[in-house]
């Protein structure tokens, strides 16, 4: 078994518990998210349809988290840049259909202002109400293909159609600006309320801050791991208690880059290098399943390899002595 693959197997629990507030951290960012697009959609500031599509995408990354208890960071992070530019990319192109809708809603209050107050006659009324429910279902019919472009030149078309019937197009423009501005009171009032809730943006940069910062300590401690189990083979030869020597001294943060320039150097010139054990300091094995477990990282088993290192090693004691 190589060594990039025990370490896949096998994490510790350092490596366990960065896992699990990476996961808890973009889990949080969905739930949040979730609350916010239901706030939006009732604010008026992203479209329904938007605001379905923008759920569907959190909810399926959700799943994914319930059916990955302990998912790579690596693949949380990967599904956290896609969920971020899906989400940027609806929000994006969901101005244009969030101007057209609130045009049709504007419209739609002015000429039923215009009807009370007898400043339209009710056949003038009737054809104006035709002419939005047409838009309406233009809308329906086109809200996941069509361009800016498209819902700008709709809105042009649906001016001319509407001074056509002989509105007047100044009283149009005088109760459009008091819709205007009980929207902009609205809004205001709505702001105070959101400068309380968590961003989209803020969320996002929270779970990907975290994200970094775990994945650096991971590869910290990955280094750390290696480095000692790199030094520990590579005095196969020795005693044991050697072994052991050679892998705390490996650890230490101090000699990690010139042990690892070492085995650079040693696999350039020598070939590939055995790995018997993380620590390998014991052939005896264990007679038990769990004792087998326990053990399994300190357990390693002679070849001729390791046999010849020995012979090398004991020669150049001889040598030292004469």
């Amino acid at each position: 078994m190589s060594l990039i693959r025990l370490f896949k197997e096998k994490k510790t629990p350092a490596e366990v518990k960065a896992i699990r507030d990476v996961r808890a951290a973009y889990y949080k960012y969905i739930s949040d998210s979730t609350t916010l697009v239901l706030v939006g959609v009732k604010a008026n500031t992203i479209t329904p349809e938007t605001g379905s599509e923008i759920s569907k995408l959190l909810m399926d990354d959700k799943k994914w988290l319930q059916r990955n208890p302990t998912p790579d960071i690596e693949d949380i992070g990967s599904k956290y840049e896609t969920l971020l530019s899906n989400i940027k990319d609806l929000i994006d192109n969901d101005k244009p259909k969030l101007v057209f809708k609130n045009t049709l809603k504007i419209y739609k209050a002015i000429f039923e202002s215009q009807a009370r107050q007898n400043l339209i006659t009710g056949i003038q009324h009737e054809k104006l109400k035709e002419l939005l429910k047409k838009e309406e279902e233009w809308y329906t019919k086109n809200t996941k293909t069509a361009t800016e472009l498209d819902y700008l030149t709709q809105i042009q078309d649906l001016n001319s159609k509407i001074l056509d019937t002989g509105l007047n197009p100044d009283s149009i423009e005088k109760d459009a600006k008091i819709n205007l501005e009980k929207e902009k009171e609205a809004k205001e009032k709505k702001k105070k309320v959101d400068e309380n809730e968590v961003s989209l943006k803020k969320g996002a940069y929270v779970v990907g801050n975290t994200a970094y910062s775990v994945f650096m300590r991971f590869l910290y401690y990955f280094l750390l791991g290696l480095s000692a189990t790199y030094a520990a083979n590579l005095a196969i030869g020795r005693p044991p208690m050697y072994r052991l020597l050679y892998f705390l001294y490996g650890m230490r943060p101090y000699f990690v880059p010139f042990v690892l320039i070492y085995v650079i150097y040693t696999r350039i010139r020598n070939g590939p290098i055995p790995i018997y054990a993380i620590l390998p300091v014991s052939t005896e094995p264990a007679l038990t399943r769990l004792g087998r477990y326990l053990w399994y990282p300190f357990f390693w088993i002679p070849d001729q390899q390791s046999m010849n290192a020995y012979v090398k090693y004991q020669d150049s004691l001889t040598k030292m002595v004469a």
